[in-house]
């Protein structure tokens, strides 16, 4: 299938492993220019350079979106100094290790802070020029955790932070639809990734962990990236015009 959208410009966060560094691989087989943040700088100029680096029209920004603000600041300097960014794709989240689900109320907004605010932050700098181009795809990694909150393995302030992000996505993209900029989302089930939550709990504990797995989901494994990143790429297509808000659940059978 031709996504259409070759020589599109497009922001990935959290690029530097997982889905946002499949990803980058992927929109750059469709031709498309990318701008890459995370905070691992090795990492991310590794992926830029191995993609053909800036004399192909690739860019990285190693920077901690976390602090209020940060988000913000680097998006204005790259809308400046590179342009606007037709698809923007939000990669970047977690549990920040709060799992008490009654810790401290300025925890919870650090959770919230990293799943939903700089999303947030960076779609306000670069949502005028999608609407004034009348195209745009901003895509959120969401997670199966905004549905199904599990004391027993998920973070409850996680799984909370992630279904305001469902919230928050399906109620702008009523309202830029009509611009033809698609806000959407996806919502994985559980992926190893290195340095995550479930690589950390198969380390600490391999067999509560699959037999965690196969308990409740019909496939009875992780998922792979390879297996997430196609929902990625047609949400940022141009075949994703009639799509308003949609979020599309990829959990291999959630029990």
């Amino acid at each position: 299938m031709n996504l259409k959208i070759k020589n599109k410009r497009v922001l990935i966060s959290g690029a530097s492993n997982g889905i946002g560094k499949e990803l980058a691989y992927q929109f750059v087989k469709e031709g498309c220019k990318l701008t890459l943040l995370a905070r691992n700088k090795i990492k991310l100029k590794r992926i830029v350079n191995d993609l053909g680096g800036e004399k192909k029209g690739h860019y990285f920004f190693n920077v901690n979106l976390l602090p209020n603000g940060n988000a913000a600041k680097i998006s204005k300097k790259i809308l400046k100094n590179i342009g606007s960014h037709e698809i923007i794709v939000h990669c970047v989240g977690g549990g920040l290790g709060v799992s008490n689900p009654f810790a401290d109320y300025k925890d919870w907004l650090k959770v919230w802070r990293f799943n939903v605010g700089i999303a947030i932050e960076i779609n306000n700098v670069f949502i005028d020029s999608l609407v004034k181009k009348k195209w745009g795809r901003v895509i959120h990694v969401s997670s199966i955790a905004a549905k199904y909150s599990d004391p027993n393995i998920n973070k409850i302030a996680y799984s909370a932070s992630k279904a305001y992000l469902n919230h928050y996505l399906e109620g702008v993209s009523k309202i830029t639809a009509k611009s033809n900029v698609i806000f959407s989302g996806i919502m994985p089930g559980p992926i190893l990734t290195e340095g995550k939550f479930w690589e950390k709990e198969m380390k600490k504990n391999p067999s509560k962990v699959k037999k965690y797995i196969e308990k409740n989901h019909a496939i009875k494994r992780f998922a792979k990236v390879s297996e997430i990143c196609p929902f990625v790429l047609l949400l940022a297509s141009e075949h994703a015009s009639y799509n308003a808000g949609t979020i599309i659940p990829i959990d291999g059978g959630k029990l």
